[in-house]
C-alpha cells in the first residue's frame, strides 16, 4: 500500500479504528504536541501534562502503546492496513476516472493532476 493510501484512508476512516486504536492515536496526537511545545510527557508537575492525563489524552493503556512501539509511521501504516482488509465495503478509495490517481478526498471531483469530473 502506497503512502498516498495510507493517508487517505487514515485521515477519512478513523470512524473504523478499534478502541485500543483510538487510544493510541489520542495519545500519539497528545505526546507531539506536548514535545512540540517542549513539555515533557512524564513530568507528572507540570500543569499541562496534568490535563492531559485527567482528560485521558495520554495514556497507561498496555496495549494501546504497544500499538505505538515502532513509530507513528508504523502504526499509520498498520491501523490502514487493517482497516482495508476488514472494511474494505465500508472504504471507499476515489480514483480519478481519467488518470487513475487517488483523489485527496472521497468526495473530491478533481484529482492531483489537475483532472475534473
Amino acid at each position: 500500500m502506497d503512502k498516498d493510501t495510507i493517508d487517505y484512508i487514515f485521515n477519512y476512516y478513523l470512524g473504523l479504528m478499534t478502541e485500543k486504536e483510538s487510544i493510541a492515536y489520542r495519545h500519539l496526537m497528545s505526546t507531539e504536541k506536548l514535545i512540540a511545545y517542549n513539555h515533557d510527557i512524564n513530568d507528572d508537575d507540570n500543569s499541562r501534562v496534568k490535563i492531559y492525563k485527567e482528560k485521558n489524552w495520554l495514556t497507561s493503556d498496555k496495549e494501546a502503546l504497544e500499538l505505538l512501539k515502532e513509530g507513528s509511521t508504523s502504526f499509520k501504516e498498520n491501523v490502514s492496513k487493517r482497516l482495508f482488509t476488514e472494511h474494505r465495503k465500508d472504504i471507499f478509495l476515489n480514483y480519478c476516472p481519467v488518470c487513475g490517481q487517488l483523489a485527496r478526498t472521497p468526495k473530491a471531483k478533481q484529482c492531483r493532476q489537475g483532472h475534473t469530473w
